[in-house]
């Protein structure tokens, strides 16, 4: 249980750093329409203006920059992409046109952590369903080699809670803890079924 405890707070803090940012700052301008699509550029990194966007669930500003040319799979500078933010805060909209225009389901921020995994973690179980659904990996461990059942099936305790607190405040996301422990056994059976296995050797 340590081991595991450790494995969330190392996420807690990459993560907090990762998206602090968005959680921060106003709601940017939505990007000015171009009159054509352009080739996406995946050597510029995520723009704050659409990281922004991807964040708050403004699907029409994010389907602007799309249009301007801007790449799907761009990146933070803590590894995030727009379908990894989506994952985080919930926002299916951004999740499923992130989707339809290709983004990489594999791609991991900067601590290990995919799509997959944000999803599972805050129990957005829609959003962790279209992931599976387009074939996302549900096994992908993070850095610390834990799975995302393994972040589903872990036993509550004010360590655990603490640590959603902890990620709550620095992000000022509601999160609402007793939905997270209603969901969790969801979340556990949906990637159970689907062959999500935990990193502990017993349970394989």
């Amino acid at each position: 249980m340590k081991e595991f405890l450790q494995t969330l707070l190392a996420f807690a803090v990459i993560l907090t750093a990762g998206c602090g940012e968005q959680a921060q700052q106003s709601p940017a301008p939505s990007p000015a329409p171009a009159p054509a699509p352009k080739a996406a550029d995946s050597s510029k990194p995520l723009p704050e203006d659409v990281a922004q966007a991807a964040w708050t669930g403004d699907v029409e500003a994010v389907k602007k920059a799309l249009e301007g040319g801007q790449d799907i799979d761009a990146r933070d500078s803590f590894g995030s992409t727009m379908l990894l933010l989506s994952c985080v805060v919930g926002k299916a909209e951004i999740t499923k046109l992130a989707l339809e225009n290709g983004a990489d389901l594999e791609i991991p921020n900067n601590e290990g952590n995919r799509p997959l995994f944000n999803a599972a973690f805050f129990c957005h179980a829609d959003i962790l369903k279209l992931l599976i659904e387009k074939g996302a990996n549900v096994n992908a461990p993070d850095k610390q080699g834990a799975t995302p059942l393994d972040i589903a099936a872990s036993e509550w305790s004010a360590e655990l809670e603490g640590i959603y607190r902890f990620i709550g405040g620095i992000l000022k996301l509601d999160i609402d803890l007793e939905r997270i422990k209603k969901d969790r056994g969801t979340i556990a059976k949906i990637l159970a079924e689907n062959g999500g296995k935990t990193a502990d050797p017993k349970d394989k």
